[in-house]
């Protein structure tokens, strides 16, 4: 189950999309979230250069390509993907707000940059100059994920409940998650139960 916060922005080039989003990004570090960022084009464009090992790799037919150096990592998929699966991607679980920007796809709530943008499904709002608005609205839904994260786990250890804060509660909840999901007969997971009887 993916719960981070999502939210989209668009607009026309040069409408200041990047700024804000650098504003929102610096606001919500300093606040103690982690973010991941995605950038979507319509253009053709690749981050890959030409004739270098990892775009020969790619031409080879390597479904991935990761090139790591000491100041980073990039993983390079030789497709397009859908927003879904880049954030399956980009979230190891531990991402509180996912910013996307140039969304276009209907399920992520998005802000619209500039008045010359033809208007997106599920846009929220036309942003104008009202960056408190933005917090405001992030701040209600990382509040609304914190509560509904209250629920997912309950843990009992010799019928004795054990209270969980939130970094434990999401380590189990993605580590049990991510192996049950990998099991035949697993499609849509919803609910997960587990008992252990310790032999003696």
């Amino acid at each position: 189950m993916n719960d981070s916060v999502i939210i989209g922005f668009y607009g026309t080039s040069n409408s200041g999309k990047t700024l804000l989003i650098t504003k929102i990004i610096s606001w919500l570090k300093s606040s103690g979230y982690k973010v991941a960022t995605v950038k979507l084009t319509n253009k053709e464009l690749s981050l890959d250069t030409k004739g270098k090992d990892t775009d020969r790799y790619k031409v080879a037919g390597s479904d991935v390509v990761v090139f790591s150096s000491l100041i980073e990592t990039t993983i390079i998929q030789p497709k397009s993907l859908n927003i879904a699966d880049i954030i399956t991607t980009v979230n190891d679980g531990s991402i509180d707000v996912v910013i996307i920007e140039g969304a276009n796809d209907k399920k992520t709530s998005k802000i619209r940059i500039d008045e010359q943008s033809s208007l997106r499904e599920n846009t929220l709002w036309t942003y104008h100059d009202d960056v408190d608005k933005i917090k405001i609205y992030l701040e209600h839904k990382l509040t609304e994920r914190r509560n509904k994260m209250t629920d997912y786990i309950e843990l009992k250890v010799n019928g004795k409940n054990i209270p969980l804060t939130e970094f434990p509660k999401e380590f189990i909840e993605h580590t049990i998650e991510g192996m049950i999901s990998s099991l035949k007969g697993v499609d849509e997971i919803e609910t997960i139960e587990i008992s252990i009887k310790k032999k003696k």
